[in-house]
């Protein structure tokens, strides 16, 4: 039950516009102070909960208020409330009344709506800056495909085949040639790299040792424990991208055919 046996000194952390003009009963403030317990005598005695300003002793200017002492103002709230608050320093925010009845002890009171630490007429805290970030995928056009797209599927044609050279796994082989296909890549041009490879030591050597198909999967991989191997992969996309037509031999008829669109990332 809400009994109005809180006083308070007001604080006085009033609004500007509650500043500018006398206030009346039903307006809305809020009222600044520490908050202790006192005792009252004569009328209503006891222990009561009163509010101490550590401001200025600014009256409140309340229209045709009863006389008296209007820089303390009693509390209408949860006597739990308040003692949760005890000795700190506080905003009390509510409607004001005037006093009528002898357990009012000040001229001037509130019907308390909510009691806080925070100053409610402080300003927001400024926004943390933002973060810079990396500007988001732009698809390419239906029926296209990016540069960086366009070089991970060569990549994936030279990858596969040499993973196919070192494994004899078959998985290799197809997917070679799908990424052919992609980019306009002939069967022939898969089965001339083979036969290259094949037949020269130092890049057969390559493909058993450099590029093999396990360490090709590894560096296409997304998989952070081979980060080591996804950086070597990465900067081999990049230097297609910075230089695609000296890198994917079908770029010319790629960019011939409209398939590329350059402003895709």
């Amino acid at each position: 039950m809400k009994t109005p046996l809180i006083a308070g000194v007001l604080g006085i952390c009033l609004s500007a516009a509650a500043q500018a003009e006398c206030m009346s009963p039903g307006d809305y403030l809020a009222i600044h102070g520490v908050l202790r317990q006192v005792t009252y005598t004569g009328a209503a005695p006891g222990p009561k909960w009163v509010l101490f300003t550590e401001a200025k002793n600014e009256e409140v200017c309340a229209k045709n208020a009863p006389d008296g002492d209007k820089t303390k103002i009693q509390l209408a709230v949860e006597n739990d409330q308040a003692k949760a608050f005890e000795g700190k320093e506080v905003f009390a925010i509510g409607h004001l009344f005037y006093s009528t009845k002898a357990e009012e002890h000040t001229p001037l009171l509130l019907d308390v709506k909510n009691i806080t630490t925070e100053d409610p007429n402080a300003p927001p805290p400024a926004a943390p800056p933002e973060k810079e970030t990396k500007p988001a995928h732009r698809k390419p056009a239906k029926g296209k495909m990016s540069v960086q797209t366009a070089c991970e599927q060569y990549m994936g044609v030279t990858g596969d085949t040499y993973g196919y050279l070192s494994t004899k796994d078959e998985k290799y082989l197809v997917s070679a040639l799908q990424h052919a296909k992609n980019i306009g890549l002939s069967t022939d041009y898969v089965e001339y790299i083979l036969k290259a490879v094949s037949t020269n030591r130092k890049d057969a050597a390559n493909a058993s040792s450099i590029f093999s198909g396990q360490k090709y999967s590894k560096m296409s991989s997304l998989d952070s424990t081979q980060q080591y191997y996804k950086d070597q992969y990465d900067m081999m996309v990049l230097a297609c991208v910075m230089q695609p037509a000296n890198s994917i031999p079908s770029w010319e008829g790629l960019v011939q055919y409209d398939l590329i669109d350059f402003n895709a990332y």
